[in-house]
């Protein structure tokens, strides 16, 4: 909605100033007399224009939803209904690109539509685990209760990926400052010490002619040195894109050194929490488990919840898939066996993933404490080769220079 800038006169002839958002400017006449002011002029803010183009490019933060959960929540357990929390909530948005969405869930319900329906309009803001657990609040009754156990959820999960994201990202700013060290050293230093060294008459070590072969082809090939990694990284995306693709390339993720274990854990987490979670917000075995596989993010863990699925439809059991599946380890179709046999499912599934999100954030500190010092090595012994290589012809250059 647009925001009008407008100056008027009350009943004494003060003038006034100030901004509305408003539909259009004859709405904008039409409440400044109801207010006993005269409109002199009013124009629409500028910066809408370019409000308008870039918000579809914004996304509502994940900690918005969050606090819209907990929130509205609240004020429903309060005793506010549903229609009224959520003028509350457009209330406290305003300025936020949260506010328009909001605001059209209010008029989606206002027409007639339930709040789930309303929510489902949105999908890059709801996701489809969210839609289907307020929609089983619906049902049950008790929406206050399912908006809090998904802003846990959501909290929870957002911590787990701001842990994983952290412990990828030390190692990855690590190693683009060594590359950069290294090719500076390579196309900058070295080549002016070995024009030095020929032009003396010194044969050059071997050590040296090496990093020598090695400086040139990446200045002289660069380019397509460029254009093969491109190419490489374009390909591996569009493999990325074929399920097949997909699946290997999780399968992979899964199973590199160090990483692949956190990765591991963390999908585990992730799986075991959301089920629990919809279990607990009795959401039906069959219906959780299609939700949990489609919000995986992972091919590999999505075809073994598949799997699941298809055996639960013909009565077998959970624990059963879950231990034949070679990924999750044994202790995980332990615990959901003695879920099954007591009838606390949704709570042992639960204690799982407390118990996995304690092992990835030991896996992320104690990964940290150890990564700074092996890549410091690291750099140091490839900037030592790089410094080895100009040193030895010095070296010689002081036995021609003293002979």
């Amino acid at each position: 909605m647009p925001i009008f800038t407008y100056k008027a006169r009350d009943n004494n002839g003060l003038a006034i100033t100030g901004e509305l958002e408003i539909e259009n400017k004859e709405l904008l006449v039409s409440k400044l007399e109801k207010m006993g002011y005269l409109l002199i002029y009013a124009e629409e803010r500028n910066d809408m224009l370019r409000q308008d183009i870039f918000s579809k490019y914004k996304k509502v933060k994940s900690k918005e939803i969050v606090e819209f959960s907990v929130e509205v929540a609240t004020l429903i357990e309060a005793g506010v209904s549903l229609m009224g929390a959520l003028d509350v909530m457009e209330e406290q948005s305003k300025g936020s690109i949260f506010h328009s969405i909001i605001k059209k869930i209010s008029q989606d319900i206002k027409e007639g539509k339930s709040f789930s329906e309303a929510l489902s309009e949105h999908p890059k803001t709801f996701s489809k685990l969210y839609v289907n657990m307020v929609r089983a609040g619906e049902a049950t009754g008790e929406l206050d209760e399912i908006l809090k156990s998904l802003s846990i959820l959501l909290e929870v999960s957002e911590d787990n990926k701001a842990r994983v994201k952290s412990a990828m990202m030390y190692p990855l700013a690590m190693l683009i400052v060594s590359i950069l060290v290294v090719l500076f050293l390579l196309v900058k230093v070295l080549p002016n010490f070995v024009g030095i060294f020929s032009g003396a008459g010194i044969m050059l070590p071997l050590p040296t002619r090496i990093m020598l072969w090695i400086s040139n082809t990446v200045i002289n090939y660069w380019l397509y040195m460029g254009g093969i990694v491109g190419g490489i990284i374009y390909g591996i995306n569009r493999y990325n894109q074929t399920p097949k693709g997909r699946y290997y390339i999780d399968l992979l993720k899964l199973k590199v050194p160090i990483f692949g274990d956190i990765l591991k854990k963390s999908a585990i987490s992730r799986f075991t929490r959301t089920f629990g979670t919809l279990m607990k917000s009795n959401v039906p075995v069959l219906n959780s488990l299609e939700i949990v596989k489609n919000t995986a993010n992972n091919e590999v863990i999505s075809r073994i919840i598949e799997n699941i699925k298809n055996t639960v439809s013909e009565g077998g059991s959970i624990a059963e898939q879950i231990e034949i599946s070679g990924v999750f380890p044994k202790i995980v179709s332990k615990m959901i066996t003695v879920g099954e046999n007591s009838g606390a499912l949704d709570a042992m599934l639960l204690k799982v993933s407390d118990f996995y999100d304690s092992e990835v954030e030991n896996r992320i500190k104690g990964l940290t404490s150890i990564l700074e010092p092996i890549m410091i090595v690291g750099m140091g012994l490839v900037i030592g080769v790089i410094v080895l290589s100009v040193m030895l012809p010095m070296f010689d250059m002081m036995q021609v220079a003293k002979s």
